[in-house]
């Protein structure tokens, strides 16, 4: 699967799917949010205050709907 990138301008933050799985819980990890699956794999990263903490770049222009897909790293 590639890798989906959302960003949440009212939020403020950046969501990075990593898998299909559905999350079934997660953990804060600093200014980080870890989403696992029931298996405890990371399906998904959430980033709050993503202005603040990552450098420029096109993850800003990233639109909610539809979502942004970037090819994964293999």
């Amino acid at each position: 699967m590639a890798i989906e990138l959302t960003y949440d301008a009212e939020a403020d933050a950046v969501y990075i799917k990593l898998s299909d799985v559905r999350p079934d819980g997660g953990e804060d990890a600093g200014p980080l949010t870890l989403h696992y699956s029931a298996d405890d794999q990371v399906v998904g990263i959430e980033i709050l205050g993503a202005k603040r903490l990552l450098a420029p770049g096109a993850w800003s222009a990233a639109d909610p709907l539809p979502v942004r897909r970037l090819d994964a790293v293999e």
